[in-house]
């Protein structure tokens, strides 16, 4: 089982849903024809943009069938809500009416990992799908995501995902531009 929006292996893929199912036929699209065409259908479908396997599915909680604890839910769902200006794990806990210490040993039986490790990935999960689809600035997109520096924002962004939100900005703009160019120079 996977967080991802699509999976495949070989010729075999599967889907989260319905938006993730559109999501992954721009990327078989894309892998056939190129990111200009599909850049160009996602505009047209009032898209944002065409998404990676490496994207989240939200709302997708695998531990929701084993899950005995209705505040876990609760917690994700506070944190999801808070994104720009992050709640204090103890406020999180006061409004759930649980421990400090209750609420990391929930998030650490069901999700493997601590509330604050869980909260900053929600916020950089968030901030990825700003600067992917957006022209903000990036000290905007850091704001925005609950973040107090730029350079505190990159340094987290490049430990989650191997570079840093320019870098994934700059690569995103090359694939949609870099077969049109090469298209003009054809015709040119």
């Amino acid at each position: 089982m996977t967080d991802a929006i699509f999976t495949g292996d070989g010729s075999i893929w599967s889907c989260a849903g319905e938006t993730s199912a559109f999501d992954l036929a721009i990327a078989l699209l894309e892998r056939a024809l190129g990111p200009y065409l599909t850049t160009d259908i996602c505009k047209r479908n009032v898209a944002e943009g065409a998404r990676d396997r490496t994207h989240r599915q939200t709302g997708w909680f695998p531990w929701n069938a084993y899950c005995t604890s209705d505040k876990l839910p609760q917690a994700i769902k506070l944190m999801e809500s808070f994104l720009e200006e992050p709640l204090p794990l103890e406020q999180i806990a006061d409004r759930l009416r649980i421990s400090r210490r209750q609420l990391e040993r929930l998030f650490d039986s069901y999700l493997g990992t601590s509330p604050y490790k869980y909260y900053v990935r929600l916020r950089l999960d968030r901030a990825r799908q700003l600067v992917e689809s957006t022209n903000k600035p990036i000290v905007e997109v850091a704001v925005a995501c609950g973040f107090v520096s730029a350079t505190h924002f990159t340094k987290c962004y490049r430990l989650q995902f191997g570079c840093t939100p320019t870098q994934t900005r700059l690569s995103r703009m090359s694939r949609m531009w870099s077969p049109k160019k090469a298209r003009d120079a054809e015709i040119g």
